[in-house]
């Protein structure tokens, strides 16, 4: 990823919207070409019916009356955003791995994993086949102020744990993309059960990431609140000191003792108001997804549990160079440290004291 967010940094902005524009474009058929002030075009019928543009049309980067301009903020540049936007892009590689580990496996289970009620060790080792997702989620935090981000995740689609630290290091290594299929084995394993898995990372890792954001929004509404409060207070107080004149007449005193009435329940609606102020509302979306197949190791460990014995696939991940975390069948939560129920459903410690499974 530094190296990519490298390559981003070496381009001036003009080239990068043009390498925008240009690969929307080509991503909805048309034909493009480059030239000194921006891209001629031929548009197909769909596209030019998206864009409303003609079929055949030169785009221009900066604003002018004679052609379309896709510069920053323009109409135009808004449409080819919002259409990205529309569908989460998919795509599909396969890795170029030059080392595999071939031995050494138990040393290696040792110091990644530990295990509270049960030993075991390798029965076997063979080289595979492995298919990871990538995927990114942008989030919206919305109150009085705003707070957008992405998170990126990748899942091990065998065992649906989720790798950290994997998306660092996928750029570099050589990748042969290829055509996304419906029929693709890769595209269609697991999809349904993913949305389960991105939920449960992404929800972990905002309460993380939100969590200075909310309390700068409860600061704020605490101090607004009681801010309003003593304004209120003190409102009442100065009218009931005008109560005491002598020369009110009784309709005016009548009237200002209802509104003195009224003051609670005008405070309420005005706290009422200042908490949906504050109150954040977070929005959660895919952004992309990249599909990827990669040569890895497939171990299978045998774990004896009194004397039961639970047969578990690891996978060694040549871009972590580490083994892939196991998932706990309670919580969904990629762990390293494994306890087995007396039902041998594999938990994480916190569900270890009373098995989710088991309960259902």
């Amino acid at each position: 990823m530094k190296n990519f967010l490298g390559k981003i940094m070496n381009y001036n902005e003009t080239e990068y919207l043009d390498i925008f524009v240009a690969g929307f474009l080509k991503g909805q058929g048309s034909v493009v070409e480059k030239n000194d002030t921006g891209l001629d075009v031929l548009l197909t019928k769909e596209c030019a019916a998206l864009l409303e543009l003609p079929e055949l049309t030169t785009l221009t980067r900066q604003m002018n009356e004679d052609s379309p301009s896709y510069s920053y903020a323009t109409p135009l540049l808004e449409k080819m955003v919002d259409a990205s936007c529309a569908q989460v892009p998919v795509s599909l590689c396969t890795l170029e791995v030059s080392y595999l580990k071939s031995q050494g496996f138990d040393n290696l289970i040792a110091k990644q994993f530990s295990f509270t009620n049960s030993a075991g060790k390798v029965e076997s080792s063979g080289e595979t086949l492995t298919d990871y997702l990538l995927i990114s989620v942008r989030y919206l935090a919305q109150s009085d102020e705003q707070k957008p981000g992405l998170f990126h995740f990748v899942f091990n689609l065998e065992t649906g744990a989720c790798v950290h630290g994997m998306t660092e290091l996928l750029d570099l290594f050589e990748k042969k993309y290829t055509p996304r299929h419906t029929d693709n084995p890769l595209y269609l394993s697991k999809i349904k059960t993913l949305v389960e898995w991105v939920e449960k990372e992404t929800k972990r890792l905002l309460d993380l990431e939100l969590a200075p954001f909310l309390d700068s929004m409860n600061r704020r509404y605490r101090r607004d609140s009681a801010n309003l409060r003593e304004y209120y207070q003190s409102l009442k107080k100065e009218m009931e000191s005008g109560l005491k004149r002598t020369n009110l007449s009784p309709d005016l005193l009548k009237a200002r003792q209802e509104k003195m009435a009224m003051l609670p329940e005008e405070l309420q609606r005005k706290n009422d108001d200042l908490y949906k102020k504050y109150s954040v509302n977070v929005t959660v979306d895919p952004a992309a997804a990249m599909l990827i197949r990669t040569p890895a190791v497939k171990i299978l460990y045998n774990a004896l549990v009194g004397k039961q014995k639970v047969s578990l696939s690891l996978y060694f991940n040549p871009v972590t160079k580490q083994l892939d975390p196991c998932r706990c069948q309670g919580c969904g939560q990629s762990i390293n440290h494994i306890t087995f129920c007396r039902n041998l459903h594999l938990l994480c410690s916190a569900c270890a004291r009373a098995c989710p499974v088991c309960q259902h």
